[in-house]
């Protein structure tokens, strides 16, 4: 049989272990197929088989050299849409959000619809159900989207009306369609999903009873699948359900219990927007605006923050800074501030606007999740491409100067990588001060932009309501006399900070 033959006999076995759920034995046999050089031809669809059976790094791997070629290469293939999206696919699944949105504005979406797809997968991970909504009505009207594509989208559209547009008739009207169209045999992932959501939907209906429904079939299918994810989420929804239906009983109490154990249990299996979603649900449930403010400072998300802020009973929480336990549940007995690495008075600080205390920053930007080392690399170099080959190498060295600081400073913190997943561990007892403006670093194109905006982090935290000097702010920053005016021109200019006439000096206020 001739390599390529070989290739297609794979694949072919591949997908049918995927459309069945059998994500394991995919893997395997990707792993063997990717062994041998994979032809020009396949690996679009090698690398989706790839996406699709959590291989995201082996996908960027593939198509890397064929979408992002070397400078000097002397024969370049141009890479075709279906290898654009492809790659821009596993960019999101890494967290690298802004490169894939740009790829994907490449291609077009007529002849490739997965392009909307990927785009509705972009908005709805971070929680921005819908700004997916656009991509995936396009996705439906497309008459080249395959069944399974066909099926997925449908889904995704559910999930966007359940989660962001709050139409839960029409959302359920899909999800029975769907459930019709799937079953145990026949796209048994999207059968699971489907069911799930449509779960969700009726708790939000009140519909009792066939919510328990949905979840007495669902935890049927995962037994027989040994699934032990979709039984945590069955879980999960049975005690959302219980604290909905009956919030002041002693079943809603135990419940609640169960709903905290299962988001720790869904921590280790790594579905860390599940496990924020179960303290979502209990901060919603339970007005508990304590738990709202731990949800809004520890996620960079916009339409996130916008959903606490819409139902947060006291807003002034919101305000200012929050202490982060690095161990939940422990009493700190270290502080540190995220802005400049300061954990006591006259102690050292990060320079500011430096790729350490950028890095800092970044790492304390999510308290659910690590960050793929893809979404470190975008974030502290913006307008970069990510490089599956090169670009590790280069954060490791951003790295190994924030841990080198951090030893020196004689901090109780850690910078933990697992599988290209990086966060911070505290070794004893300690807490990250962080503030929601903190964020803005990670949205602007250069490093001394950066450096403004963290220094008008500062300035917040020490002047907050009151009107500041030039000398005052050089005191705060440990900049010369020189350096602060032109640091304070530029934060006038992006509109920050105003220019106000106190007495015979010049003075500023925040805005």
């Amino acid at each position: 049989m001739s390599t390529g033959n070989r290739t297609l006999d794979s694949i072919s076995r591949i997908e049918g272990l995927l459309v069945h759920g059998s994500v394991a034995a995919a893997r395997a046999e990707l792993v063997e197929l990717c062994k041998t050089r994979v032809p020009r031809e396949q690996l679009a669809t090698v690398a989706n088989l790839a996406r699709r059976a959590f291989m995201p790094d082996k996908s960027l791997r593939l198509l890397h050299g064929v979408v992002r070629p070397p400078s000097n290469a002397r024969k370049v293939l141009k890479a075709t849409d279906a290898e654009k999206a492809e790659y821009a696919g596993a960019l999101i699944y890494v967290g690298a959000n802004e490169e894939a949105l740009k790829l994907l504005a490449e291609i077009d979406r007529k002849a490739h619809p997965i392009a909307d797809l990927f785009e509705a997968f972009a908005r709805s991970r971070t929680w921005d159900f819908d700004g997916a909504i656009a991509p995936l009505e396009s996705h439906a009207s497309n008459p080249n989207v395959n069944e399974v594509g066909r099926l997925r989208g449908r889904f995704e559209f559910a999930a966007a009306l359940v989660d962001g547009r709050i139409d839960f008739e029409r959302a359920a009207g899909l999800l029975e369609e769907l459930l019709a169209e799937t079953g145990s045999d026949r796209f048994r992932i999207i059968h699971k999903d489907s069911l799930l959501l449509f779960a969700q939907c009726r708790i939000f209906q009140k519909k009792w009873s066939l919510a328990t429904e949905c979840l007495d079939k669902l935890a049927r299918l995962s037994e027989a699948d040994h699934d032990p994810v979709f039984s945590l989420l069955t879980e999960k929804w049975r005690s959302i359900l219980v604290i909905a239906r009956r919030p002041e009983s002693p079943e809603a109490n135990e419940a609640l219990r169960e709903l905290r154990r299962t988001r720790e249990r869904l921590i280790e299996a790594r579905r860390y927007e599940d496990a924020r979603s179960c303290d979502y649900h209990e901060a919603v449930l339970r007005n508990d605006d304590k738990l709202m403010a731990r949800l809004y400072f520890g996620t960079s998300y916009p339409a996130f923050k916008k959903r606490v802020r819409e139902h947060i009973s006291d807003p002034s929480r919101l305000m200012g800074a929050y202490e982060w336990p690095l161990l939940r549940g422990s009493r700190p007995e270290t502080t540190i501030n995220v802005v400049d690495g300061t954990h006591r008075a006259g102690g050292p600080r990060l320079k500011n606007g430096d790729l350490p205390q950028r890095l800092l920053q970044i790492l304390s930007l999510d308290f659910y999740r690590p960050l793929h080392g893809a979404e470190l690399h975008e974030r502290l170099y913006p307008g970069e491409h990510f490089n599956p080959d090169t670009s590790p190498d280069k954060l490791h060295q951003a790295l190994r100067r924030l841990r080198a600081w951090i030893r020196h400073s004689k901090l109780p913190l850690e910078v933990v990588e697992s599988g290209s997943f990086y966060r911070l561990v505290a070794r004893e007892p300690v807490a990250l001060r962080v503030r929601e403006d903190s964020a803005k670093t990670l949205h602007v194109a250069s490093a001394t932009e950066a450096r403004v905006h963290t220094y008008g982090t500062l300035l917040r935290g020490k002047f907050a309501e009151r009107n500041f000097s030039a000398s005052d702010a050089a005191g705060v920053l440990g900049t010369s006399s020189r350096s602060t005016v032109r640091y304070l021109a530029a934060l006038r200019d992006l509109g920050l900070i105003g220019q106000v006439k106190s007495g015979p000096r010049t003075h500023y206020r925040l805005k």
